[in-house]
């Protein structure tokens, strides 16, 4: 089984370097339930990592204000 590797990049966002990935996957052969059942897995992690980049980035702002405060 081939490795899964991500291109360094820090300007490419992640949504962007999965969009190359399942474009380098269609490529290859991959059947297309295949393919649906990465893109269900990518919004289900995205919407997980975006829930709680927001919940920390409001803890962030609550620390802040208790140290100036």
């Amino acid at each position: 089984m081939a490795r899964i590797t991500m291109r360094n990049s820090q300007k490419a966002t992640f949504a962007e370097v999965f969009e190359i990935y399942i474009s380098a996957v269609t490529a290859r052969g991959v059947k297309d339930k295949t393919i649906a059942s990465f893109l269900l897995l990518f919004n289900i992690f995205y919407r997980t990592l975006e829930r709680q980049l927001r919940v920390t980035i409001r803890n962030l702002g609550d620390i802040n204000i208790s140290l100036i405060a």
